[in-house]
């Protein structure tokens, strides 16, 4: 439940509880809104445009075209009307917003409350503990591709001729199949990805030592670096060290790495007949990089009857 008009005249206490007055403005909303809700707000406090954006797109209904750029810019324009001072930059001594620590993501238990509403109205037939923990492995809890897989269960492998219909789409298989749609298509996540990545090639360079060559950098939040990738989303603690905050953003760096490698790099173009051969230099023959590889990529990406 919220209420839109929560000043001092609507609430008051009686007998030990909270009470709230004139329901005019008072509404029910889901827990799937309620923390794409809270992953807006702090878009808004870090001044991340595109992060607002795919989170109030992610919590409408859309109806014709409309251009993503645009929306962003709205976006912009309407907090510095709200806030009217210039941006201040990653670096300021005013930026107070530095030392906001509340995770916005989604806990297994709240994956299991969005399926479980699901189920009620569809009858899917949703294996709800082990759909929520499968979702929560591949994406940590993060909002966006939460929603963004389950959609494309409900809307776009519902009804192959694979997954005839919900009760199939929703078994393991369909969100794999999901999975695999959502790395392959172009999104505003993933293109917002890209950017701050060429914006910050430190941040880059770092994710790039994770993942090709092993290093484990201590994780220190106080670090520039390393709190900006946390703010961003792509990076989290793993018990001291740093990491790739989920499989999705891992697989999904993995592939943009690659692919600049096999752009830039001839001897990669000749020897690389497929994905599955990652040869540009000794760094990428290391057995981190393969066992990475092997271990995201083939329940993605292999033959339901033919493993990598």
């Amino acid at each position: 439940m919220f209420h839109a008009d929560p000043h001092p005249d609507n609430i008051c206490l009686s007998k030990g509880k909270i009470v709230f007055l004139d329901w005019g403005m008072v509404g029910n909303i889901s827990k799937k809104n309620k923390n794409l809700l809270s992953d807006c707000m702090k878009g808004i406090i870090y001044e991340d445009y595109d992060r607002v954006s795919d989170d109030l797109l992610s919590m409408s209904v859309k109806s014709g075209e409309f251009s993503y750029d645009k929306l962003v810019k709205d976006v912009k324009t309407l907090k510095l009307k709200i806030h009217p001072q210039e941006e201040s930059k990653y670096n300021s001594p005013w930026n107070i917003a530095v030392d906001f620590q509340i995770d916005m993501s989604f806990g297994v238990q709240d994956i299991e409350g969005m399926l479980r509403e699901y189920e009620q109205e569809y009858q899917a037939g949703i294996k709800i503990p082990e759909t929520a923990q499968l979702l929560y492995d591949y994406t940590a809890g993060y909002p966006y591709l939460v929603s963004k897989i389950c959609q494309l269960v409900d809307e776009r492998i519902s009804g192959t001729k694979e997954f005839p219909n919900k009760i199939d789409a929703w078994k393991k298989e369909g969100i794999l199949s999901a999975i695999k749609v959502l790395l392959k298509e172009p999104n505003t996540l993933f293109d917002d990805m890209t950017k701050k990545l060429l914006d910050y090639p430190q941040l880059k360079e770092m994710l790039q030592n994770i993942l090709f060559s092993g290093i484990d950098f201590p994780f220190k939040r106080e670090m520039p670096l390393i709190n900006l990738g946390v703010t961003f989303g792509f990076l989290k603690d793993r018990d001291g060290i740093v990491a790739v905050s989920n499989r999705i953003f891992e697989t999904q760096l993995y592939d943009m790495f690659l692919a600049e490698m096999a752009v830039n790099n001839k001897l990669y173009m000749e020897t690389s007949s497929n994905r599955n051969q990652f040869i540009i230099s000794d760094m990428l023959q290391m057995d981190i990089v393969m066992k990475k590889f092997y271990e995201y990529y083939e329940e993605i990406y292999a033959d339901n009857d033919q493993k990598l």
